[in-house]
């Protein structure tokens, strides 16, 4: 699921519907639209971090609309793997920062 499906659903489930007028693929291009005050957007917390940190950006906390993202990593199964992608495995299967384990 992507960000603008969780943001429709959660529309959606208020009887709510947008019609963006411009839609990228690039979130981080988007962060930047925004804090030149070209709109808004519904964007993923890493991504604004950095800005929401240096005050160029605000949050809007909605309530009742949580977002959950699966994250999948994948690599072929016959090939070697070096430390470092080993450690990276073990990286990503780790719960993110503020999140409960499963």
């Amino acid at each position: 699921m992507s960000y603008r499906d969780a943001l429709d659903q959660c529309l959606a489930a208020r009887g709510l519907a947008i019609h963006p007028y411009l839609e990228l693929g690039s979130a981080a291009l988007l962060c930047q639209m925004v804090e030149q005050g070209m709109g808004l957007s519904f964007l993923p917390e890493y991504i604004v971090r950095p800005a929401l940190a240096a005050g160029r950006l605000a949050r809007l906390n909605v309530p009742d609309c949580t977002v959950e993202m699966h994250r999948q990593l994948f690599y072929h199964r016959d090939k070697w793997l070096t430390p470092q992608m080993k450690a990276f495995i073990e990286l990503v299967r780790q719960p993110a920062p503020g999140t409960a384990s499963k």
